[in-house]
């Protein structure tokens, strides 16, 4: 893998050289090295980049279409009992990763819903029962669920407070930055309020554009990436609520 691979494998996924550097377990000093390196990078860091592309393709909101898979009843059959009624593979599509998360999360407890997968184009695997089971338990912080993706940019925004725009008429005195910091950071605490929120009600996305918007008031602008992660997470609710 040459640098410019690298740079272009971290891009692709949305990472900054921060974020990149905790998940290899590196510093940031390291990332900027190796993409300014004039040789080709170890094997090792090739490796470590496949690994975590099957992780990142999971946290894509908008990843699909994908296909959810599940049984109406138990997948075990005893050699012992009396046979059962046959369990029936039921198959449902969606646009996006986000919704088909939705659906299992909706579904999870029901009677009628036994071993659930998901699966891309070519039946290419993408979350397991094990993996969707952490997901609906949320233990898997990083999943696009609502909650996971208005944490994530909440946390952009207190990680990133003092980079607001100004409108060039006066620059800010130290207090003014300060302070217009401190409203920055306000509006990233309801966001996570309005995250934990979302483990017990429907977040409508007024709700979260209002914040938003606040925001841009403040010259402050969430990557587009980010945003956009939080809408399709909200529609792929309101698509799995309506199935």
């Amino acid at each position: 893998m040459t640098k410019e691979e690298f740079r272009q494998w971290r891009q692709a996924f949305g990472l900054t050289q921060d974020e990149t550097a905790e998940m290899f377990g590196v510093t940031r000093n390291t990332v900027q090295n190796w993409e300014n390196r004039p040789s080709a990078l170890p094997a090792s860091i090739d490796s470590l980049c496949d690994i975590w592309s099957d992780r990142l393709r999971k946290e894509i909101a908008d990843l699909g279409p994908v296909t959810l898979n599940y049984a109406d009843g138990p997948m075990f059959v005893s050699p012992y009992g009396p046979r059962t009624r046959i369990a029936q593979l039921r198959q449902e599509p969606y646009a996006t990763n986000a919704a088909a998360i939705a659906r299992v999360r909706k579904l999870w407890r029901e009677p009628g819903f036994h071993g659930p997968f998901i699966v891309e184009k070519d039946d290419k695997p993408l979350w397991n029962q094990v993996e969707l089971m952490r997901v609906v338990d949320g233990d898997d912080t990083r999943a696009p669920t609502v909650r996971n993706t208005i944490n994530k940019l909440a946390k952009y925004v207190l990680n990133n407070s003092d980079a607001f725009a100004q409108d060039g008429r006066r620059m800010f005195t130290k207090p003014e930055a300060d302070k217009h910091k401190k409203r920055i950071e306000s509006v990233a605490r309801r966001l996570e309020q309005l995250a934990a929120e979302a483990e017990k009600r429907f977040v409508a996305y007024e709700e979260f554009h209002e914040l938003l918007s606040q925001l841009h008031e403040l010259g402050f602008y969430p990557t587009e990436r980010l945003v956009l992660s939080v809408a399709q997470a909200i529609v792929g609710e309101e698509v799995a609520a309506a199935v």
